[in-house]
């Protein structure tokens, strides 16, 4: 979708869509991430850990490990995302729930960001938030463990306030 929103403002002289067809993507980020934190997502912990390490680097998510992961985990997690380690890997280093993995600090700013988090999450809970010139279709099976429906959903919702064709 925001490829699609992209090209459609000319980010790129070349390429127009002719349609798009998204697939089974959290088009709502703080509500997947609020589910993960909520361990309501199948491998929650892997998929907030790589949310927490990777938007840290970028915004500074917490001062310390030991702020958003619980020992020993604090010691090891940041090196697990560091691009050389394989999912499996990572998930084989990983404890099953996040909220085995996180503090209960950490869990409760994902699931209430305020601030600069709240901001940076914003545009990613509105991938969908705008009007395509083009045919849309997205694609989801509603018995994905990984992103639930209702994401589709959200995006879904989003395009039809914007008068568009799904």
């Amino acid at each position: 979708m925001m490829v699609g929103r992209a090209l459609q403002q000319n980010i790129d002289p070349y390429f127009r869509p002719g349609a798009l067809a998204p697939i089974a993507g959290p088009f709502n980020l703080s509500r997947f991430e609020a589910a993960a934190a909520d361990d309501e997502v199948a491998r929650s912990s892997l998929y907030l850990a790589y949310f927490a390490t990777s938007w840290h680097r970028m915004y500074g998510l917490y001062a310390t490990p030991g702020q958003a992961f619980r020992a020993p985990y604090d010691k090891t997690v940041e090196s697990l995302f560091d691009g050389n380690h394989e999912a499996s890997e990572i998930a084989a280093a990983l404890p099953t729930t996040s909220k085995e993995l996180f503090t209960e600090e950490f869990l409760q700013k994902v699931r209430n960001p305020t601030g600069e988090l709240r901001q940076k999450l914003k545009p990613l809970d509105t991938t969908c938030d705008w009007r395509p010139e083009v045919a849309v279709h997205l694609f989801h099976a509603r018995g994905d463990k990984d992103v639930a429906f209702a994401n589709s959903l959200h995006c879904q919702g989003q395009l039809t306030a914007n008068s568009s064709d799904q």
